[in-house]
């Protein structure tokens, strides 16, 4: 069982202001993931943002560049197993990603419909950098909700589009006055008695429907639609022309355009593949298509408009159109036997290649037949290619978060060496809680707990970097940063030996307090023959300097029961481990206001992430982890962030 749903629905977008590309799915349990990648490097591992169960495997989901957020982010639109939009946005590179929901349960169809995103500041408003996310519901309303000036969002229903609309599969098309201001909205979709429709809003007038002629075309019901601008016909691309794709009743792919005249035209791209025996089918009527523009940077610099769909055959296929000509007569087949007849397509430039303000790479992403994560690219007008990302993720792991993070392993050899960096990226905030009592407890600790191999009576040791709780008050309060070791028998559950809190440094002062983004916290063990001797702490600041460094060698440390030193017949040969940010101490649990960042594991040793839990803590926290790849390795690096 793979982690990923064959044909199942992607979504990507560059981020805004930064070299990063972000892809996004639903896993094989429902849990909506996010995947980047820096420029043209390697694309991450999946980042769980959700629970399992959140919407159906494999929904439908899109996303979009927001430029209105507080800060430049990406905002991403699901409707959940229980019929309700649902907002995912993170407004900065490496911040976390928060959770809003736009609507009531039960409203829509539960993640098989499409709908549309349009971003773009409306004309003759005060509202900038406007999100537009356009969807019927059961009774053919249409739901357009809209962000207002405030970052408030707003809903208009006023639309009915009757019982023959309902749960429409929407495509959307902005046609934009510059880069960034709408002149106008439009959607389109096949009704139930297989009508194209197309509904236009210029802002100035509202909304006014319409019919686009078919002629001898037929369109099944619910025909799913793409739309893109016709890159290239006209002097400036902000007014080229409207063209609505679609597979047709005898499997054709049709592009409807709407050119100078103003009148609606149907070409068959795929009337070529007629053979001798009649019609040869190209693919599955009423198919997912996705269009986009190509992103060239050669000579002349041609515009190119791309039109993407799976054939009969299982082959992916693009047809183009440069500069607003013809269509090509014949697909390109960018990769044979690769995807199902309803397979989800999504189209996005890859941010970060040369030249830094014009991409010009292009990439197309599906979920393949195999349930792998798929990108096919093309470099400028280069041959496509295609590279399925890592797959090997357990479906049935939930989400890891709190004490239940990532647990890596030396297999049967002891651990020789092993260094954890932690970097902050987004002000890392627990909340102030008071006990029954009136004392302050939650605090934070990043916890690396390790032992030895399973069902041996070792000690299991702890070595911790915590965020002391006290600290918070005062006027004003100074948060503390402290480190310490534990031994705890396994067998008893009894601490051995400890070192007590070790004061490594006070933090700046906040408004509420916690870790500033860009500090950088780190644990390292050593170790001599079999068992690990010696453990260093760091802190470094936003500049690297180094505020903090601890070392302390496990010689030094006594047994509570007897007095005596500690000795290697005394300590674990370390096995598997864990890096977890959870409450300070006695099994609490901490609530984080806010934090992202991530974690390094490195060593010389070959680490593998395992299942086995054997370093937990009754500590916990709402931080989550994403996965790994499920590859032997010396580093591996985790994001980590508050639940959504």
């Amino acid at each position: 069982m793979s982690y990923f749903v064959a044909g199942g629905g992607v979504a990507a977008c560059c981020h805004p202001g930064i070299a990063q590309t972000d892809l996004f799915t639903v896993n094989q349990k429902g849990a909506l993931c996010a995947l980047t990648v820096q420029g043209n490097a390697f694309w991450g591992s999946p980042f769980p943002l959700t629970p399992t169960g959140l919407a159906k495997p494999g929904a439908f989901l899109a996303a979009s560049p927001d430029f209105g957020a507080p800060l430049p982010g990406v905002a991403v639109f699901l409707v959940d197993a229980l019929g309700t939009l649902q907002l995912f946005t993170q407004t900065a590179p490496r911040f976390s990603w928060r959770n809003q929901i736009l609507g009531a349960p039960g409203q829509f169809v539960a993640g098989s419909g499409t709908f549309a995103v349009l971003p773009g500041t409306l004309r003759d408003t005060d509202i900038v950098n406007q999100l537009n996310v356009l969807l019927v519901d059961h009774a053919g309303t249409l739901h357009w909700h809209h962000r207002d000036a405030d970052q408030v969002w707003q809903l208009d229903t006023s639309i009915n589009l009757g019982a023959a609309a309902s749960n429409a599969n929407i495509a959307g098309l902005a046609r934009y006055a510059n880069s960034q201001v709408a002149q106008e909205l439009r959607l389109f979709f096949v009704d139930s008695n297989g009508v194209l429709n197309c509904l236009t809003n210029s802002f100035a007038n509202g909304w006014s429907s319409s019919v686009i002629p078919t002629g001898a075309i037929q369109l099944n019901p619910g025909t799913r639609l793409a739309a893109s601008v016709r890159f290239g016909t006209s002097p400036t691309s902000d007014f080229d022309d409207p063209n609505v794709f679609a597979v047709d009743s005898d499997g054709n792919l049709v592009c409807f355009s709407l050119g100078a005249s103003g009148v609606w035209q149907a070409t068959t791209l795929t009337h070529a593949l007629r053979s001798r025996k009649g019609v040869k089918r190209f693919a599955a009527a009423g198919s997912p298509v996705a269009a986009s523009r190509q992103y060239l940077d050669h000579a002349g610099s041609p515009f190119q408009t791309d039109v993407f769909v799976v054939g009969l055959d299982g082959s992916l296929n693009v047809f183009s159109s440069q500069d607003g000509a013809a269509w090509s007569a014949n697909p390109t087949v960018i990769a044979p036997n690769v995807a199902g007849p309803n397979t989800i397509l999504a189209v996005a430039p890859q941010a970060g290649l040369a030249p830094p303000d014009n991409p010009i790479q292009t990439n197309l992403f599906l979920c393949d037949i195999h349930q792998k994560l798929t990108v096919c690219r093309v470099i400028d007008t280069g041959a496509w290619a295609s590279v399925a990302l890592p797959d090997g993720f357990d479906p049935n792991v939930d989400m890891l978060q709190g004490s239940a993070g990532l647990e890596l392993t030396t297999g049967d050899t002891p651990l020789k060496d092993l260094q954890v960096d932690i970097l902050i990226t987004e002000d890392l905030i627990p909340a102030l809680q008071i006990d029954t009592l009136g004392n302050p407890v939650g605090g934070l600790s990043f916890q690396l707990n390790c032992n030895g191999a399973p069902n041996v009576q070792t000690p299991w040791e702890q070595f911790c970097i915590s965020l002391d709780p006290y600290s918070f008050f005062g006027t004003p309060g100074a948060p503390k940063l402290s480190a310490e070791v534990q031994f705890w028998s396994t067998v008893t559950d009894t601490i051995i030996t400890e070192t007590g809190d070790h004061a490594l440094l006070h933090l700046p002062v906040m408004d509420v307090p916690g870790i500033p983004a860009g500090y950088r916290l780190r644990i390292a063990l050593k170790a001599s023959k079999k068992t690990v001797n010696e453990a260093q702490f760091w802190v470094f600041d936003p500049e690297g300097k180094q505020k903090a460094h601890w070392d302390i060698k496990m010689s030094s440390m006594t047994l509570g029961a007897t007095g005596k030193k500690v000795s290697d017949a005394d300590l674990s040969e370390i096995i598997h481990f864990q890096l977890v940010i959870v409450g300070r101490q006695a099994a609490q649990l901490t609530e984080l206001l806010s934090g992202a960042g991530t974690i390094t594991y490195t060593s010389t040793d070959q680490l593998i992430p395992s299942l086995v839990q054997n370093s937990g803590t009754g500590e916990s926290s709402n931080c989550i982890y994403s996965t790994v790849a499920p590859i032997e390795n010396t580093t591996f690096l985790q994001n980590f962030q508050v639940l959504p």
